[in-house]
């Protein structure tokens, strides 16, 4: 069975877990320092594809900043 890991469990690595979980023959774990229930970071990297998902940075008025 092919592991795939996604890096990063906020909106749109959640949005990646849940999909890559919908009927799909693969094991798909979740790593995020900030979420105790993805953090065995151990399993993450023994992945065959990883998913690497960053913040998008904010301005301090909470709109994104993509300049």
């Amino acid at each position: 069975m092919k592991r795939i890991s996604v890096f990063g469990v906020g909106h749109v690595g959640k949005a990646i877990l849940e999909a890559l979980n919908r009927g799909q023959k693969l094991e798909v774990i979740g790593y995020d320092p900030a979420k105790p229930e993805y953090s065995n970071l151990s399993e993450a990297v023994d992945a065959s594809v990883w998913f690497v998902c960053t913040p998008t940075p904010q301005r301090s008025d909470g709109h994104l900043s993509i300049d």
